[in-house]
C-alpha cells in the first residue's frame, strides 16, 4: 500500500469516527440533562423508600412503647426538704432497645435497598461524567489527526510517516474502549438500580 492510500483510508477512517463520537457526545456529553432525566425515578424511589423506613419505625416504637407505664423517679433535695418527680427515660430501657432492634431486623431488606440505591446513583452518575470526558477527548483528537491528515499530508504540507500514520489508531482504539467499559458500567448499574426500582412501584 502506497503512502497516498494509507493516508486516504486513515483521514476516511478518522473521519467517520469523527462523526461517530460527535453523535454519542451530543447524547451523553449533555450531563445535566442525561442526569436529570435517569436519576429523577432513583430520587423518587429513594424518597419512597425513605418514607417507609421512617413508617416503619414510628409504627414499630409506637406498639411497642404506646403501653408502657410511666415511672416516676423521686429525687429528694436536701437542702429544701422538698422532692422532685421525674419520669423516667422510655428511650433508655431495655424495651426501646428490643423495639428497635425488631426494627431493624424486619426491615433489613428496605435499608440495604435505600444503602444500595445511594451506591449506584453515585457510581451511575460517575460513570456518566468518565463516558463524557472520554467521549470529548475522542472527539477533539479524531479532529486533529483527520484535519492533520486532509490538510497537512494530503496538500504536501507536512509528511506523516507511515509508522506514525498506523499508530495514531491505537489512542483511537483505547478511548473507543474505555467509552465502551464506561457505558457498559451505567447500563449494568441502571439495571441494578431498575430492579430495586420495580420492587417498590406499587408500594
Amino acid at each position: 500500500m502506497n503512502h497516498e492510500a494509507l493516508v486516504n483510508i486513515a483521514a476516511t477512517t478518522h473521519a467517520a469516527i469523527l462523526l461517530g463520537a460527535s453523535a454519542a457526545y451530543f447524547k451523553f456529553g449533555d450531563r445535566t440533562d442525561v442526569l436529570a432525566k435517569s436519576l429523577q425515578s432513583t430520587d423518587d424511589t429513594m424518597r419512597e423508600l425513605r418514607r417507609l423506613i421512617a413508617q416503619d419505625l414510628a409504627e414499630t416504637l409506637q406498639s411497642d412503647l404506646s403501653q408502657t407505664t410511666v415511672v416516676s423517679t423521686i429525687i429528694l433535695d436536701t437542702t429544701t426538704e422538698a422532692y422532685i418527680e421525674r419520669p423516667a427515660n422510655i428511650f433508655a430501657g431495655e424495651r426501646y432497645r428490643d423495639s428497635v432492634r425488631r426494627f431493624v431486623e424486619e426491615s433489613t431488606n428496605r435499608i440495604v435497598d435505600c444503602r444500595g440505591l445511594v451506591t449506584m446513583r453515585h457510581a451511575w452518575s460517575r460513570s456518566a461524567r468518565r463516558l463524557s470526558w472520554i467521549l470529548l477527548a475522542l472527539v477533539c483528537y479524531q479532529a486533529v489527526v483527520a484535519g492533520a491528515l486532509a490538510f497537512l499530508d494530503r496538500t504536501e504540507v507536512v509528511i506523516f510517516a507511515s509508522a506514525a500514520i498506523k499508530w495514531a489508531a491505537a489512542p483511537t482504539a483505547l478511548m473507543i474502549c474505555l467509552a465502551g467499559l464506561s457505558l457498559a458500567r451505567m447500563l449494568r448499574t441502571h439495571d441494578r438500580i431498575s430492579e430495586i426500582r420495580e420492587r417498590y412501584a406499587d408500594v
